[in-house]
């Protein structure tokens, strides 16, 4: 979504048609828009903002950061993924004992390799300057959406050099509700959420990312 000569919107959700099964298209027409020309009025801008859902939360952290190495890891993730990604919890899944229909061991794995502390660094770095990385969730305990600055937790990450909760919360944004199993994040249970209007509504109030850069791009941006 453009908006603007100077403010540049990207959302990676099921809305924008990338979520869900098509998280492969998203990849690649990111791999392909950054083939165009730098001069030609098409070319991929430099994002103000990109927000994620679904698969797009997969692929947003690296359309956020944009350069070519970035998007060729997230094309070629799309483009090989391995059997363990999902696995079955057998017909039996309603039992007690499993709390969701399938798991991800593949994907988390995929998750770790990707979303490195390097990766976490460069995110935090890119989003210096006041630009917006967001990713939606649904807390399951209150039956709201939440709204995480992955730039604020990105910086929370690198001061710690703890990447759990970041993995966390993508995993979160990530797991279809009853499909995969939830996430605890702060003493809580967290799936993905369809809703990614809600991102938008959220951007003004709820990011330590715009709190620290009052002339934020904000002003810019028009949904």
């Amino acid at each position: 979504m453009r908006a603007g000569r100077n403010s540049r919107l990207w959302s990676t959700s099921s809305s924008s048609r990338v979520g869900g099964d098509r998280g492969a298209f998203g990849a690649g027409f990111l791999k392909g828009w950054q083939k165009v020309p730098g001069q030609h009025p098409l070319a991929k801008p430099e994002f103000d903002a990109v927000t994620g859902v679904s698969t797009g939360t997969l692929i947003a952290p690296f359309a956020f950061v944009g350069d070519a190495k970035s998007i060729d890891q997230i094309a070629n993730l799309h483009r090989n993924p391995e059997q363990d990604w999902v696995k079955h919890n057998g017909l039996l899944y309603f039992l007690p004992d499993n709390i969701s229909f399938a798991e991800v061991p593949g994907l988390e794995r995929k998750l770790r390799e990707h979303i490195t502390l390097d990766m976490v660094r460069r995110i935090a770095k890119t989003g210096d300057d006041g630009r917006l990385l967001l990713v939606n969730t649904t807390n399951l305990d209150h039956g709201t959406a939440r709204v995480f600055d992955m730039v604020a937790e990105a910086d929370r990450a690198v001061d710690s050099a703890k990447l759990e909760r970041i993995h966390n919360i993508m995993l979160a944004s990530a797991g279809i509700p009853g499909a995969f199993s939830f996430r605890m994040i702060d003493q809580e249970l967290y799936v993905a959420t369809c809703a990614s209007d809600v991102v938008f509504v959220s951007i003004t109030t709820t990011s330590p990312t715009i709190a620290k850069n009052p002339s934020n791009l904000c002003d810019r941006l028009r949904i």
